[in-house]
């Protein structure tokens, strides 16, 4: 059986919650010694009830006076990423080093984390966050064919050129 060309799989949690995340990966810098801070991942819920159209993301204007951030702690071989912010866990891994290790690996590195971060969470706010949202993202990586079209232009058009010429 051939490999798949994944070079990454994201498992994460959407929650409801907001502590302090720093003293968080200072208890699990052994499982993650890497750490940066970025710009929180936008999280929109979306609602499935029946008859409700969906729409795009609302235009939004905010004035805060402390930046929020989002914690991306890695493993020391970079396979391995945490990340954290004050309404979502996310775990991923991309390849750097090792092979793909398949869904399960993700998904039990994902509820070890989420255990972690749920002790953690109770013990400095008082309680354990909740789960709003679960998400799964694969990340491929294809390669277009070199001597003959399969068809993916008309599929996904621009998908074998920069789609920029006459600019």
């Amino acid at each position: 059986l051939q490999s798949k060309p994944i070079v990454g799989t994201v498992r994460g949690n959407s929650i409801e919650f907001d502590v302090h995340l720093g003293p968080f990966w200072w208890d699990n810098k052994d499982i993650f010694p890497k750490v940066k801070p970025f710009q929180p991942i936008r999280t929109d819920l979306e609602s499935f009830a029946s008859g409700s159209p969906f729409s795009g993301p609302p235009i939004q204007l905010e004035f805060i006076n402390e930046p929020e951030t989002r914690l991306m702690m890695s493993s020391a071989d970079g396979d391995w990423l945490c990340q954290l912010q004050k309404d979502r866990m996310v775990i991923n891994w991309r390849k750097a080093k090792s092979e793909y290790p398949r869904y399960p690996a993700v998904k039990s590195k994902l509820h070890f984390m989420w255990g972690k971060w749920s002790d953690f969470a109770s013990k400095v706010g008082g309680q354990a966050p909740v789960p709003a949202k679960w998400e799964l993202v694969y990340v491929n990586r294809i390669t277009p064919p070199s001597t003959q079209s399969l068809g993916w232009e008309k599929i996904v058009p621009g998908l074998f050129h920069d789609g920029l010429s006459g600019i």
